[in-house]
């Protein structure tokens, strides 16, 4: 059974769909997570952008051009980032940095055309994803704009690195691919024993199939299912008992046919559409003086050098109508035979070949002379 064709493709379309499904279920998955991860850092972004515009509104309402802002500020800001593990910047309207609690504002570059400050000046909010020239990582940026008096007297914005993002997928991908191992095993396992239950029966079946067609009607499929594999057995066992029934049926026919063949005195030849002989008993053997053995099977004209005979059955297939003659034979005691041939037709009217009948009336011819 596990050599058959059929077993190992119905298997392998069964893998390729389990190992399929587990990658898509698996690629939505971890898509569905990276957007969740953004949109939740995100929000985490902007809620800590908005605490730190109320922390940071005190220091920026000073002096802008200040050069030196609170040394206690900036402190204050240096802990807090640290502490939320989020870096954190305040910047003055004209760019310069007045806070940021990652780096020395003394050294960092004017801020006025980074995009998230642009979107804040314009919108009062703006979000970016670009790579950091300080840090030298992919950071998330959100920058509120913090005004007083209906005045922008700066902006504050928070930070946070994609890594971690990259980290949640890689250990979702993990969790995802120990699964689907797992339960692409469990199912490769199941269905390498559910693809056996169902070719199994059908191997049996071919094997049945295969005996019928080699004439053996005396084998069966062992079926107890009740789908429908087990209603195509059911129906294999009864054309296997009908086809039996019937060959039984047309054997007695046949054995009953050449008994009373055999026992005819006239002679009987049967032959098909290719002239070769289907039938002939003892007395057309006899008649037409056929040649010693087996002659079923061999040519009209091979068997038998009476070419009246010949030439009455090549018409008869050839016109396809009954005809008749009389046969004399010389070298058997001027033998008469009376020969009437008449085309074999299937269901269809097609000529499969002829059937002669030969009846030797010499007797008759005799005792007509006697009497004359």
């Amino acid at each position: 059974m596990l050599k058959t064709r059929f077993f190992w493709k119905l298997y392998t379309g069964y893998v390729c769909l389990i190992l399929l499904s587990s990658l898509i279920v698996g690629g939505l998955i971890a898509r569905q997570t990276e957007q969740d991860s953004l949109e939740e850092i995100q929000r985490s972004l902007e809620a800590t952008t908005t605490l730190l515009r109320h922390l940071a509104l005190p220091s920026l309402k000073q002096d802008n051009t200040s050069p030196s802002p609170p040394e206690k500020f900036r402190e204050e800001i240096q802990i807090l980032g640290q502490q939320i593990n989020t870096r954190l910047t305040v910047i003055q309207t004209d760019g310069l940095v007045q806070a940021d609690s990652e780096e020395n504002v003394l050294v960092m570059d004017n801020h006025a055309t980074r995009p998230e400050i642009l979107a804040a000046r314009s919108r009062g909010q703006g979000i970016t994803t670009r790579h950091s020239n300080i840090t030298g990582l992919q950071m998330m940026y959100f920058a509120l704009s913090v005004e007083y008096d209906q005045q922008l007297i700066g902006y504050v914005r928070a930070s946070v690195p994609l890594s971690t993002i990259d980290q949640r997928i890689a250990y979702l991908l993990s969790i995802v691919i120990l699964g689907t191992a797992v339960s692409a095993g469990v199912a490769l396992l199941l269905g390498f024993f559910v693809a056996r239950r169902f070719t199994q029966p059908l191997t049996s079946m071919a094997t049945v199939a295969e005996a019928i067609a080699e004439g053996d009607y005396s084998r069966r499929v062992d079926m107890t299912r009740q789908d429908e594999i087990g209603q195509l057995g059911q129906v294999l066992n009864y054309m296997a008992q009908n086809s039996n029934q019937r060959v039984e049926m047309i054997n007695t026919d046949r054995n009953r046919l050449k008994a009373i063949l055999a026992g005819m005195i006239e002679g009987v030849v049967a032959i098909d559409q290719e002239k070769h002989v289907v039938h002939m008993n003892d007395a057309a053997k006899s008649i037409l003086r056929t040649v010693p053995g087996q002659v079923e099977g061999q040519r009209i004209g091979e068997v038998t050098r009476i070419r009246e005979a010949c030439q009455i059955l090549d018409d008869t297939l050839r016109n396809k109508k009954k005809s008749k003659k009389t046969l004399r034979i010389p070298a058997n005691q001027n033998q008469t035979v009376q020969m009437h041939a008449s085309p074999l037709q299937n269901s269809a009217g097609e000529t499969t070949g002829v059937v002669l009948v030969l009846h030797d009336v010499s007797d008759l011819q005799r005792l007509s002379l006697i009497h004359i």
